[in-house]
């Protein structure tokens, strides 16, 4: 379904965000394509329940998987901004998890600038 949120935020967004990093930053790593790419989806998901699949997700210990990686990076995020702890994070009201999405992307943009310059 070309109109569906799935179709237009998790692949459309997604991976359009992908393309503009890999553009802007030539050396990004995996880690950090990721991060970035989901925190797009948690920003523009309105349907889905997108931060409680990070949360299922998340494994610091899985050095090489970068979805496993970024989803650690994005729930302890949330977990500094918002002073809870994962297991208090599921059923946030989509507009907290939009506007925290959009703050830890803004802090990766000052990071990805400084980093690549």
């Amino acid at each position: 379904d070309l109109e569906s949120e799935d179709f237009q935020v998790s692949l459309l967004k997604h991976e359009a965000q992908h393309a503009m990093d890999q553009a802007r930053y030539k050396d990004i790593t995996n880690k950090e394509l990721e991060y970035r790419a989901k925190l797009v989806e948690l920003i523009y998901s309105k349907e889905r329940r997108m931060l409680e699949r990070f949360v299922s997700q998340a494994d610091a210990t899985r050095a090489d998987n970068g979805h496993r990686l970024s989803a650690e990076h994005i729930v302890r995020g949330f977990e500094i901004c918002l002073k809870k702890d994962r297991g208090r994070l599921a059923g946030l009201p989509i507009e907290t998890v939009q506007t925290v999405a959009r703050s830890l992307f803004a802090e990766s943009c000052k990071e990805m600038a400084a980093k690549y310059r």
